[in-house]
């Protein structure tokens, strides 16, 4: 049986008819998700909140405070601009231009910004200071992004075909990751000081922009919005109600938040092993290769 199964404009079939709100391109559609979800994972095995981030920041401090900073950033930044911006994207009826301008300007560009301070700032205390403006900015980018790419995602692609694009895309870019890792641990074996730390960030932001340029050539239809938006205080306060409503969404809320408690520790593992164990740099990008 194929993968994916190609019939007329508005269904991909993986077993039986799937019909699609509207018709559309469908394999220019699952090929831009494809190459988006492999080249997620294969990107940020170059710029890993586990390995790779904490072990640049315990070079510049030795405060677990500030390495776990790293993860306490990422959560708070990926997750609470999303309530504020739901509203606003509900009543956007083409999300594909928003995901690709945020993805560009915040979600990505600050990791060039950073490998840049790498080579021309020399204090660390500054470097630390640079270092978090742009992840700061490029996590609220990620938070900004979420519902815009959810929403896009549901309107181009049939329900039966997501897995299979989740599926094929990150287990395909979790191996192409594990290799990632690997050059990772020898550009940080063949550089000096925090230099291939820059190379690093510099090809993560590469990787990550190739993979997200398919998104603005996807073929997506209009969406039916409200002419009127609620103020953001009552959106919110729809919430709670929401929660208590829908079982399977407060679930899945709680599932995202133990999620983050977990991910939480490996950044103070990595600390410890550099700080107290004197790991070197290039074991760090192994390890990344074997958390991915």
């Amino acid at each position: 049986m194929k993968l994916f199964s190609f019939r007329r404009v508005g269904s991909i079939v993986p077993d039986r008819e799937v019909v699609a709100p509207a018709p559309i391109n469908l394999r220019r559609n699952v090929a831009a998700m494809l190459i988006d979800a492999v080249g997620w994972p294969l990107g940020q095995s170059f710029l890993s909140p586990q390995t790779i981030l904490p072990m640049f920041i315990a070079l510049l401090t030795r405060s677990s405070f500030v390495i776990g900073l790293v993860v306490a950033v990422q959560s708070v930044c990926q997750l609470v601009p999303q309530l504020f911006i739901a509203n606003h994207l509900e009543h956007m009826k083409i999300k594909r231009v928003w995901v690709v301008v945020i993805g560009v300007i915040m979600e990505r560009l600050p990791y060039v910004v950073l490998a840049a301070a790498i080579i021309l700032v020399t204090h660390h205390f500054a470097l630390l200071l640079v270092f978090f403006i742009c992840w700061i900015v490029a996590n609220i980018g990620t938070g900004l992004n979420m519902p815009a790419f959810l929403g896009m995602y549901a309107k181009t692609i049939p329900p039966l075909v997501r897995g299979r694009i989740g599926g094929v895309g990150n287990s395909t870019g979790t191996l192409l990751a594990v290799g990632g890792a690997y050059v990772s641990t020898i550009i940080l074996e063949r550089t000096t000081g925090l230099v291939g730390f820059s190379w690093l960030f510099t090809i993560g932001f590469l990787i990550l922009l190739v993979s997200l340029i398919p998104l603005g050539f996807v073929d997506e239809p209009p969406s039916e919005t409200n002419a009127t938006r609620k103020p953001t205080l009552d959106y919110l306060r729809e919430l709670p109600p929401l929660l208590r409503a829908n079982r399977h969404f407060s679930d899945y809320v709680l599932f995202q938040a133990l999620m983050q408690l977990a991910y939480s520790a490996p950044p103070f593992i990595t600390a410890y092993a550099v700080l107290k164990l004197g790991v070197t740099t290039a074991t760090i990008g192994l390890s990344t290769g074997i958390l991915m």
